[in-house]
């Protein structure tokens, strides 16, 4: 397997040939007098620099630069394609994966769930297929990935990514960064995360500097809490390694239990989920969030509300207003309205008898027709989220699952059920044939999908263990089988009310629709994944 001199110039204190590049990356089209300057290097030193980089590919001429009264520069740039690197963030719910070309251009990004971490070595087999699946799918040419970077929390050894401790994932003297270069053909650095953040924020954004001399300090708040520091541009690690876990240094000695096995941690009291914990926790409880010594009075005031209990008041007192309105209403309206002309009549027209035109106009086509909108709109919402997730898992073309970047809404779809909805608007059809069509159809499916809930914790392990669905074998088996069932008596009974040529149409539509899935199963789009909500 390869060694690692791509990881290692990432650890080491900047070259010249580092900073040349770097340079180049972050400031070009840029001329070599011009960079010999920024770098504080002499011309020839930066034109041997250059012409090296040129020959490798990695820097090309881009044109002239302005003239002070000699021959133009020749301005020099990155070649963007010339190099991929692939980063990897392992959190303890995600996993991220971003492809970057040589000028720091994010070409690709996905995200997946982190899943099980036990056994360990199942977890890097599987974080290996999705390394590998990315590199394909972002279609960028294997031989020009330069190398893959790892970040994740814990104690990681500097020279080997010796994973010593990670809390987060109860890992301990895991050879990660073996494991990984083992599997994979491309060198490979696992980094602590925050050493990680750090390198990223003062390396490549140009706030190192050339002197040398600056330092850094990166505090990363989130999960947990950790730092990283750099001194003249280079990590510090300190004697044992542990430079930067801020984390795990105890604060409160009789405070919460941490994710390493103490109490009272810095993490398990100040980092976002011990605050989250801490707010939830007031919420519900009636509390304040108590003082902060030598901060605010207060970071957050509940007022004794707590919604567990108001909620359910709320809804009650609501529901009884909303009674006694319409009561009123009913009672002025059979005092007004004379009984013997309204009594057995149709809303509309007792309404245009007793109203102004425009009023009636208004309140009664103008409420019907909002009545109507709401009315799809709301169905529309419901329905189009099995059809996004079918188009999310691949049962579907994807691009049928489009969601505008502004509106966040499904267009594609919404579309074409406001053109199945014009149909019988357009054709005089009944829209009770679509109706009906439409409600086998949904049933034929949930009955496809109560049937093959049984073999979800077969096919799905994982998944099924942290579902909140989750049952004994027999409850799943009963409410499978009921369910599908439920749905099956529900075809019959609509499908012999139908016409023949309905009822021809239902079945031409349904084998097709089954045919169609199996051809897309069969030719390995179909990938489910995660809801496409937490996408």
């Amino acid at each position: 397997m390869p060694k690692t001199p791509w990881a290692d110039r990432y650890r080491a204190a900047p070259t010249n040939k580092s900073n040349v590049m770097r340079t180049i990356i972050l400031e070009g089209p840029i001329s070599r007098a011009a960079r010999a300057k920024r770098v504080g290097l002499s011309l020839p030193s930066v034109m041997t620099i250059t012409e090296n980089l040129i020959n490798r590919g990695l820097v090309r001429a881009v044109g002239k630069g302005k003239s002070s009264g000699g021959k133009p520069p020749e301005l020099l740039s990155v070649v963007p394609e010339s190099e991929y690197y692939m980063g990897v963030d392992i959190g303890r719910g995600t996993i991220r994966l971003v492809l970057m070309n040589l000028a720091q251009k994010v070409v690709y990004g996905t995200m997946v769930e982190t899943g099980e971490v036990q056994p360990v070595e199942a977890f890097v087999d599987r974080l290996c297929e999705r390394i590998q699946s990315s590199l394909l799918e972002s279609g960028v040419a294997l031989d020009r990935l330069a190398g893959v970077g790892v970040a994740m929390p814990g104690l990681i050894e500097r020279d080997t990514g010796h994973i010593l401790f990670s809390p987060d994932f109860g890992w301990s003297d895991i050879p990660l960064q073996s494991w990984l270069q083992s599997r994979l053909s491309y060198p490979v650095l696992v980094e602590n995360a925050n050493r990680a953040l750090a390198l990223a924020e003062s390396g490549w954004r140009g706030d190192g500097g050339e002197s040398g001399t600056h330092t850094v300090l990166c505090v990363n708040i989130g999960h947990g809490i950790g730092a990283a520091l750099m001194q003249n541009n280079q990590l510090y690690y300190g004697s044992s390694g542990t430079s930067g876990e801020l984390g795990h240094i105890t604060v409160c000695k009789d405070g919460p239990l941490c994710a390493c096995g103490n109490s009272g941690c810095l993490e398990a009291v100040a980092s976002g989920e011990a605050i989250a914990l801490q707010a939830r926790d007031a919420v519900c409880s009636g509390r304040h969030i108590g003082a902060v010594p030598g901060g605010p009075r207060k970071l957050i005031t509940v007022d004794g509300k707590v919604p567990t209990k108001d909620l359910p008041q709320v809804i009650l007192v609501a529901t009884i207003a909303i009674a006694i309105f319409y009561a009123l209403i009913a009672m002025v309206a059979g005092g007004v309205l004379p009984v013997s002309e309204t009594a057995n009549q149709p809303l509309d027209l007792v309404a245009r008898a007793i109203m102004p035109t425009p009023v009636f106009l208004f309140f009664v086509i103008g409420g019907a027709l909002l009545a109507l909108t709401t009315t799809l709109n709301a169905t529309f919402a419901w329905i189009t989220k099995p059809i996004l997730q079918a188009c999310n898992d691949g049962w579907l073309p994807h691009k049928i699952g489009y969601i505008h970047p502004k509106f966040k809404t499904p267009v594609i779809i919404l579309v074409g059920f406001y053109i199945v909805g014009l149909i019988p608007i357009l054709t005089g059809l009944q829209i009770s044939m679509i109706a009906d069509t439409a409600v086998v159809l949904s049933n034929i499916l949930f009955a496809f999908i109560c049937f093959g809930t049984v073999f979800i914790p077969q096919r799905m392990p994982e998944l099924w263990e942290v579902s909140a669905f989750r049952c004994s074998k027999s409850k799943l088996y009963l409410k499978s089988i009921l369910g599908g069932v439920s749905c099956v008596v529900m075809v019959l009974v609509l499908f012999f009310q139908m016409s023949m040529p309905q009822a021809v149409i239902l079945v031409i539509i349904t084998i097709v629709g089954i045919l169609f899935a199996q051809l897309r199963y069969r030719s390995g789009a179909v990938k489910p994944v995660k809801s496409y909500e937490k996408l």
